[in-house]
């Protein structure tokens, strides 16, 4: 996801639905990572006046709504703050802008709040900053959903379907199914295709395409993983569904692969 966009580092409102769909993620087991786009090959690694490091991936490791000051019987309702808490991987090198670990603004916080936060004061490379100073430095968020397939779950469940197949060669026209990407025009609709439906206007789809894993032959010299790809095409005569098309580059043929 593009943070990049304008609107989440100025809309208040679409930052609280980013924040409210992470929480989500995060609460239901999923992975996230964030990152600040380098703007060259010599700015990567670059580190900025605020401690982020460009080009840099970073994982998210906690995302709350943290309280602040103390609960009162007269008063007992606390503002809130979206916080997220980030992990450089390297271990070190943190977040020198407001609510860094030594930072002033910490003293807001009770100190049962802090240690449901366990917040720690050392270079240790986890970090907490606002939500909306998070959507103003970092450049993208790429996000890892575990997928719920459970008809006993009160959240949304998802249907799974799997297809396995191949690409193969063949001069008959007809029984080719390797016809290259869609740069090939005439020869791309005959690879294989997968007919699915989107019964309704909110359903979501999830596509994901694999082959397997050929690091294990690098030592005979054939560890190199085959250049795949897939495109969904909407059917005009039916218009709930969809094609999906794999495509492989006319010289790697005979590769299974799976599709989610």
């Amino acid at each position: 996801m593009d943070l990049s966009d304008g609107k989440y580092k100025v809309n208040i409102s679409e930052q609280t639905k980013l924040f409210e769909v992470l929480l989500k993620v995060y609460k239901r087991g999923g992975l996230i990572c964030c990152y600040l786009k380098a703007a060259s090959p010599r700015d990567m690694e670059a580190v900025t006046p605020l401690g982020l490091v460009k080009g840099h991936a970073y994982s998210v490791t906690d995302i709350k709504k943290v309280s602040l000051g103390e609960k009162t019987l007269c008063f007992g309702k606390t503002s809130k703050l979206f916080m997220i808490r980030m992990r450089n991987p390297w271990g070190k090198r943190e977040w020198r802008g407001a609510w860094n670990d030594e930072s002033e603004e910490w003293r807001k916080v009770s100190k049962s709040e802090k240690g449901k936060l366990g917040l720690t004061v050392r270079d240790d490379g986890e970090f907490w900053m606002t939500f909306e100073d998070w959507c103003n430095n970092f450049t993208n968020v790429d996000v890892c959903r575990m997928i719920n397939t459970s008809c006993l779950s009160r959240h949304k469940t998802w249907e799974k379907g799997e297809a396995r197949g191949k690409w193969t060669n063949n001069v008959d026209a007809l029984l080719n199914r390797s016809g290259g990407c869609f740069n090939n025009k005439s020869t791309f609709f005959q690879n294989p295709q997968y007919i699915f439906e989107v019964k309704k206007e909110e359903d979501e789809v999830l596509v994901s395409l694999q082959q397997e894993d050929h690091r294990i032959y690098k030592k005979l010299g054939k560890g190199h993983s085959f250049i795949i790809g897939f495109e969904i095409l909407k059917v005009e005569n039916i218009r709930c569904r969809f094609c999906i098309y794999m495509c492989v580059t006319p010289i790697l043929m005979r590769t299974s692969q799976r599709v989610l």
